[in-house]
């Protein structure tokens, strides 16, 4: 009986002890900025309204796990990052704690695991999966047999799509946006006992994605649809395909000027990178020590040989003629602070001409206004760092892109997308285009938008073709 007294006055003694030592360490922790601990579980640094988790901030526990991003009454609501304490991290969007909109879930090694749209935590597929989940809800099922999945690859210029249609009202295919039919419209063979009106055509595939669309009536005369795709390879061996690596990064809360787009920017990039077959590495929101660490990694898989590429959307700057990029931690208390805290674009561009592969590809949508000129004054001197980045030269087998002219700054949008991030994801997806004539398109469409008020800038010494879409 001794021994129980004894146990559970020692549990009560701890207890107390936590819940002494927890509570607000600095700032505000109830309407402002502050940083509160609860011992033995976590730390939360950030915003607070009401004595609640409200705005952006970063929480650390001590399994491992975090979480950085928005808070909405003390719950991850916005756009966030959660990394679990096995090393799986998931970057999208969160709506009342749970994982709601598009998304993408990493596996610890950074590879991507499943990217597409969750719903109260339940992943629910790319937009094509819940096209057909749609069509199914509604009672006119649309199975396909071939096309099995949502991108399936061959190196045919032929193809025959079969599918089995429970209504076979009105039925239509289409190959990229276009009707197949002949005088007896698509084929429909005899019903058998598994399915009410079959579907089997012969169709032509272009090189690279094919966008293939069935449509149907279902009782009630309403049109359902349903889409798969179809990427072809001009090689016969798809596995002989040049290995393609990308390094995406998206900055946006920085403590001084916050951006509106850089992690939509960054997370529209990946997904439109890994549909013409890079191999991603995702980060949004990172500091200096992290962005070093995975920009050396990036260095070390694309050496393997293929194609590199590195997009970077946030805030860049120049200082006396050298461009930096900037983490979300630095510090702006002066231009040697700033040097100091900040990842020069050398370090990327060396990283990828050590690394002897074929060739590299540099875009850089980081010449956003500057907001820490005031505090990179020098006493009596005159303001020399500024926000646009200085023009560079392209070592052997690379092309940059810049988002603006050398000297000059860009938009950060007014949608969900920076200016030139819009216009770059549209350009990749359209097929057969080397990569000169991409961003030649990506030039066009800015200074149209823009009104004439933003050029981009490209500077190339590449050999050979290279294409985003074939």
């Amino acid at each position: 009986m001794m021994k129980k007294q004894i146990f559970f006055s020692t549990l009560i003694f701890l207890a107390f002890s936590q819940l002494v030592e927890a509570g607000c360490l600095s700032g505000d922790c109830k309407n402002g900025y502050g940083i509160y601990t609860w011992s033995g579980r976590s730390q939360y640094a950030g915003d607070w309204k009401n004595g609640r988790k409200h705005g952006h901030g970063e929480e650390n526990w001590n399994d491992g796990s975090k979480y950085e991003g928005d808070y909405k009454n003390g719950k991850f609501h916005g756009q966030g990052a959660y990394t679990w304490k096995n090393g799986e991290r998931y970057v999208g969007q969160w709506n009342n704690g749970k994982r709601h909109g598009n998304g993408i879930l990493y596996y610890p090694d950074d590879r991507v695991k499943q990217t597409g749209i969750w719903e109260n935590a339940r992943y629910m597929g790319t937009s094509s999966e819940l096209t057909k989940s749609t069509a199914s809800n509604t009672g006119s099922v649309i199975t396909w047999h071939n096309p099995k999945s949502t991108s399936t690859e061959v190196s045919s210029s032929r193809t025959t799509i079969e599918a089995c249609l429970k209504s076979g009202r009105n039925a239509q295919l289409y190959v990229n946006n276009a009707l197949i039919h002949n005088k007896r419209g698509i084929k429909t063979v005899p019903r058998n006992r598994s399915c009410n009106t079959p579907l089997k055509e012969s169709v032509r595939l272009r090189a690279g994605k094919n966008i293939i669309k069935i449509t149907v009536n279902d009782a009630s005369g309403h049109t359902i649809s349903s889409e798969e795709r179809i990427i072809r390879f001009k090689n016969t061996n798809i596995n002989q395909q040049e290995k393609r690596v990308a390094l995406v990064i998206g900055n946006r809360d920085y403590a001084t000027a916050p951006l509106l787009n850089p992690v939509n920017d960054a997370l529209a990039m990946t997904q439109v990178l890994q549909e013409v077959g890079f191999d991603v590495m995702s980060y949004t929101d990172i500091d200096k020590k992290k962005m070093a660490q995975v920009i050396n990694r990036f260095g070390q898989k694309i050496a393997k040989g293929g194609v590199g590429l590195f997009y970077f959307a946030g805030h860049g700057m120049q200082v006396k003629g050298e461009n930096y990029l900037i983490p979300v931690d630095v510090n702006t208390n002066g231009e040697r602070a700033v040097k100091r805290t900040s990842i020069k674009l050398a370090q990327v561009t060396d990283s990828m001409k050590s690394a002897g592969n074929r060739m590299n590809i540099i875009i850089l949508d980081a010449c956003r206004d500057n907001p820490f000129l005031e505090r990179t004054r020098s006493f009596n001197q005159p303001i020399i760092t500024k926000g646009a980045l200085a023009k560079i030269d392209a070592p052997y087998g690379t092309y940059i892109a810049f988002a603006t002219a050398p000297g000059s700054r860009a938009s950060d949008g007014d949608g969900s997308n920076g200016l030139y991030t819009e216009a770059l994801k549209e350009a990749i997806k359209i097929p057969e285009l080397k990569i000169e004539d991409v961003f030649k398109r990506v030039r066009k469409m800015v200074h149209d938008k823009s009104g004439g008020s933003q050029q981009t800038w490209d500077n190339t010494s590449i050999v050979g073709d290279f294409y985003f879409n074939r």
